[in-house]
């Protein structure tokens, strides 16, 4: 299979100010070097009292609070689409990826791919969780114009999508498990192993990740 161009994906972590700079550092300095794609760290609106701001860092015009999130990666979208990428992996803070492997991945050929949650609470859609999960441009200009019914940021893109016709293709190489310290006597390195994307890392567990894989 043939690697993507990978010119054309914007890796959009989605972050808040609540946790900077903590989580975004982990990620500068684990899987990130590593990464052939394009990035920017999304926040909410900018604080008044930040003394530095990186270029990859970018500020939305919308809150930055947990029930804002569906506000936020709707206005994460548009901003991929208005500077034309045909691909976007939209991610968390603390979120590890495996670069290489999602470049031969094949994803390029979907228009949403992630970790399935099953559907819930009334809703039909069977969604991918808000850790990792790629959308192409015609499943991208959907999201940019989704009225926001669901206040669960993931679920509400499942199922706009679903109602668009887009289903979920989950390929098992993601993952939302909380893995044991690598240093416990119940630690088990294959659980990992093949994975492109690992949710709820903490620095320490990103970096074991870098350092074993990349």
């Amino acid at each position: 299979m043939e690697s993507m161009d990978t010119t054309k994906v914007l890796l959009a972590i989605e972050t808040c100010h609540k946790y900077h700079p903590h989580r975004t550092l982990a990620q500068r300095q684990s899987w990130l070097p590593h990464s052939p794609f394009p990035h920017k760290f999304f926040y909410g609106v900018i604080q008044p009292l930040r003394s530095r701001i990186d270029d990859d860092e970018i500020f939305l015009a919308v809150p930055d609070d947990y029930p804002s999130l569906p506000l936020k990666t709707r206005a994460i979208v548009r901003y991929a689409i208005a500077r034309d990428y045909q691909f976007m992996v939209k991610m968390d803070d603390d979120t590890w990826i495996n670069p290489p492997l999602l470049e031969g991945s094949g994803y390029d050929q979907y228009d949403y791919v992630g970790m399935r949650c099953d559907p819930h609470d009334g809703w039909p859609a069977p969604y991918a969780a808000g850790g990792f999960y790629w959308l192409s441009r015609k499943a991208m200009e959907i999201v940019s114009e989704m009225d926001i019914h669901d206040s669960v940021e993931d679920r509400g893109v499942g199922n706009v999508l679903l109602a668009n016709d887009i289903r979920l293709v989950d390929t098992g190489l993601h993952s939302a498990q909380v893995f044991i310290d690598p240093l416990s006597s119940r630690y088990r390195g294959d659980s990992e192993q093949g994975k492109i994307s690992i949710h709820e890392c903490t620095p320490e567990y990103m970096d074991h990740l870098t350092r074993v894989y990349l």
